[in-house]
């Protein structure tokens, strides 16, 4: 397996700010339904409102892995880099790990439904939390730190890769 510097980068195209201001759209859409009474909040919102739960947290793993030239093209390796997070952040952020095990829950549910409102309503406090501290990690954490080395973050790297260059010919031509 190719290590991470073997693998050819190709910067996004989106700017970071984009994304902060998008999961912030999404965590006040997602406090919104969430300010519903429980019977005004069926399944299909359900859905929504887990899913603008979990996209907000993937927007900033975005920010922070695009500004350091990491992969992150794949719901996938989300777990990847919060472990790389962890793991250099660890005494800071013990909690990181645990908080986005929680929002992965959600993201489930939009697929499963099984959660109610009120649990739902409990999980927010926590992807708030979860946000602010990857808002911190990107803020302190080098912007050289090198990325995750598991195997599944270096072939997802590569797909992502090979996705960008295949559009980056496709828009020169």
């Amino acid at each position: 397996m190719a290590s991470p510097e073997a693998i050819p980068y190709y910067p996004p195209e989106t700017p970071l700010e984009p994304h902060l201001r998008t999961s912030d759209e999404l965590l006040a859409a997602a406090a919104e339904i969430l300010a519903r009474p429980d019977t005004e909040i069926g399944g299909e919102l359900r859905a929504q409102v887990c899913e603008k739960l979990w996209g907000a947290v993937t927007r900033r793993l975005r920010v922070f892995a695009d500004a350091r030239n990491w992969y992150y093209c794949e719901h996938g390796v989300a777990g990847e880099l919060v472990d790389r997070i962890d793991e250099v952040l660890d005494a800071e952020l013990p909690e990181l790990s645990v908080r986005f095990t929680a929002t992965e829950r959600l993201h489930v549910n939009f697929y499963d439904d099984l959660l109610r409102p009120a649990r739902i309503r409990r999980q927010m406090p926590i992807v708030q939390e979860l946000c602010a501290m990857l808002d911190d990690a990107h803020r302190t954490l080098p912007l050289d730190l090198a990325p995750p080395d598991s195997r599944r973050y270096l072939r997802a790297a590569r797909r992502c890769a090979e996705r960008r260059a295949r559009h980056a010919e496709a828009s020169a031509n």
